[in-house]
């Protein structure tokens, strides 16, 4: 009823007509979420979130999974920033943008790691997504792997692992929510992914091997991060790390079994939903998109919309989490303003 009003009242974008139906652009949507969405909008002074897609292995849908995150929260009115840090550049790709054409260098996070800026924020751009900008990635990228040592090296007092939460702190009053898309390996460019996130997911098929490596990425986590801050008075704090299923084929015998292990292995840290094996999804990475972008009737319906709900109850978990996060903050400041 109340979009109705609003609608007749013509205080919300009223779309266009187009035979018996009426359309909506996604920045007229995005219009729209915000005014009914305001309870699950940022809160005044809350920073933005930073969630980071890591795992050490190639082809579990980190890509996919960091680009749909972003694309869905967009959608749902989060001002959203996607900082691509893979070399490869597949994030970037999906967005529109060509490696080493679009994606210069300059428009990349290297000029940060390697010292030349303090912030991220000159190498944002707009995408063909309304409210989505990215912070893009070419090979010239792992340059970072060679610069942040030797500046360690040459400043011991350097704290390598530190530039890119120091250098999203603008980004971070600026966006809703920051996504970070890594390279698969536990490189100087991840470190600083992981280390600058507020909340991390890693992606996992439910296969044998993906389950072993992933197992190993949280051990040599914890071992990397014990020797960061061995000798800083403040630890490093996360609001949460999630496993996430993805590439699930309910078909393959092996599927329930290594989903009993890792239900087992990670319990609560498990999210309650899997994004299956799905030729949408494969048809959307042919066409260089994701899910969200594939148009009715590209292919049945009932495939389509398969992957599109996975894809959105993970949002709306993920986004469950973050606004309760704000709210958290939000309360912390307020009663240290009280107290104070």
């Amino acid at each position: 009823h109340a979009m109705r009003v609003a609608f007749d009242q013509g205080d919300l974008p009223g779309g266009e007509l187009v035979g018996a139906r009426r359309e909506w652009s996604l920045a007229e949507f995005r219009v729209w979420a915000r005014s009914f969405r305001k309870s699950m909008l940022r809160p005044d002074g809350a920073d933005g979130f930073v969630i980071t897609v890591a795992n050490f292995k190639g082809g579990v849908s980190k890509t996919t999974t960091s680009l749909a995150l972003a694309q869905g929260l967009s959608m749902r009115g989060h001002k959203v920033l996607l900082v691509d840090l893979d070399a490869q550049a597949s994030a970037s790709t999906l967005c529109g943008l060509v490696p080493n054409a679009d994606s210069t260098k300059e428009m990349t996070a290297l000029p940060l790691f390697m010292g030349d800026v303090e912030t991220i924020d000159g190498s944002i751009q707009k995408t063909y997504w309304d409210g989505l900008d990215l912070v893009g990635a070419n090979p010239q990228l792992y340059g970072a792997e060679f610069v942040l040592p030797a500046r360690q090296k040459e400043d011991p007092g350097f704290e390598f692992w530190r530039v890119l939460d120091y250098g999203l702190d603008t980004a971070r009053r600026n966006y809703d929510v920051i996504i970070i898309d890594t390279p698969p390996s536990l490189s100087y460019t991840t470190i600083n992914a992981v280390m600058a996130a507020d909340g991390v997911i890693l992606p996992c098929p439910p296969s044998s091997l993906d389950f072993a490596s992933s197992s190993q990425f949280w051990g040599l986590l914890d071992d990397v991060a014990n020797m960061l801050y061995s000798k800083t008075p403040v630890k490093k704090k996360f609001k949460f790390f999630n496993v996430l299923l993805t590439r699930v084929n309910n078909k393959s015998t092996s599927t329930a079994v290594v989903r009993d292990w890792m239900t087992a292995a990670y319990g609560d840290i498990m999210l309650p939903c899997e994004v299956p094996e799905s030729s949408a999804t494969q048809n959307a990475a042919a066409e260089i998109g994701t899910v969200y972008d594939l148009p009715r009737g590209s292919m049945s319906s009932r495939t389509l919309n398969r992957a599109k709900d996975a894809y959105d109850h993970l949002v709306e978990l993920v986004e469950a989490k973050i606004v309760k996060c704000w709210h958290s903050q939000k309360a912390s400041v307020e009663q240290s303003s009280a107290v104070n």
